[in-house]
């Protein structure tokens, strides 16, 4: 069997995007002490197994230094205990900064190239949860430290560039990719140009000779992905991700995600549109192709 690579992320698919003012001190943080001050929220202890052929790597951003995001912790921590359940090595992180962002992909991404198994059934799955930007048709995801960025120029600096994520996986790991972006369309800073506020952009698909790519976002271009998903504890796209999760290793990759897409499109009357493109040229489920 061929490695199977699941990058879940910036996946660029931020489940919060409205500003949402902080509501009582505190916040759960992984690496790096918050901008802003959040409910508290009870952080499960994972261990990365790095022998562990399914990676997981699990980003939530909510504590931003301009618009405060108060469901993608929530979005982190049970996309994190879901794959924990599926056996997956979860390495789980909140509210990062620049430099731990790229510190936390660098690993990842090492782990991914190192990770052995006899059956080459190699899983790497990046969830992103936070806020995202598109300037000149590029899509970046922000780290919380985001009062830096006053203009789109500045994002090649201070936010992190996915379609290098995606291209550093495709070289890692030569098998399944998916790439799922749950990000906001609005503009959550202040004082910047009107080239950020419209969002994120279709990515292409890179080239693969074995098995492909996925890639998914979880509103369309033009679209605002809806921060309360009406549980009061993920966003709409993540709570329904979630609850088809459940059961993914037993359905077709494709068939996750335009179940998905069909839940949130009816939950939000049609203003939430999520979209998925493919590349895949075998059958995979969230654990394996054949």
């Amino acid at each position: 069997m061929k490695k199977l690579f699941v990058f879940f992320g910036f996946a660029l698919l931020v489940n919060s995007c409205a500003n949402t003012p902080p509501q009582e001190p505190g916040v759960a943080t992984t690496i790096f002490e918050p901008q802003s001050q959040l409910p508290k929220v009870e952080i499960p202890n994972y261990e990365v197994d790095s022998t562990n052929p399914r990676q997981a790597l699990i980003i939530g951003n909510g504590a931003y230094q301009n618009g405060t995001l108060v469901y993608t912790q929530n979005d982190a921590i049970d996309i994190a205990t879901k794959l924990k359940d599926k056996g997956f090595s979860i390495d789980l992180n909140l509210d990062l900064n620049n430099q731990a962002m790229k510190i936390a992909i660098e690993h990842f991404v090492e782990r991914l190239s190192a990770v052995q198994d006899k059956d080459d059934d190699i899983v790497g799955f990046f969830y992103f949860s936070g806020h995202g930007a598109r300037w000149k048709g590029n899509n970046y995801l922000i780290p919380i430290d985001n009062a830096k960025i006053t203009k789109g120029s500045e994002l090649k600096k201070h936010a992190v560039y996915a379609r290098n994520i995606v291209d550093d996986m495709e070289k890692t790991n030569n098998g399944l990719n998916v790439v799922i972006l749950d990000a906001c369309r609005n503009n959550p800073y202040s004082g910047t140009d009107r080239n950020l506020t419209r969002g994120l952009t279709r990515m292409p698909l890179p080239f693969s000779e074995k098995t492909g790519t996925l890639i998914a976002f979880a509103a369309d271009e033009g679209q605002t992905a809806q921060d309360d998903g009406g549980n009061k504890r993920n966003g709409l796209y993540t709570k329904n991700l979630l609850k088809v999760l459940e059961h993914a290793e037993k359905m077709r990759l494709e068939d996750v995600f335009m179940q998905v897409n069909t839940l949130v499109r009816k939950e939000s009357g049609g203003e939430q549109i999520p979209w998925y493109k493919t590349s895949l040229i075998k059958t995979c489920s969230l654990l394996k192709c054949k």
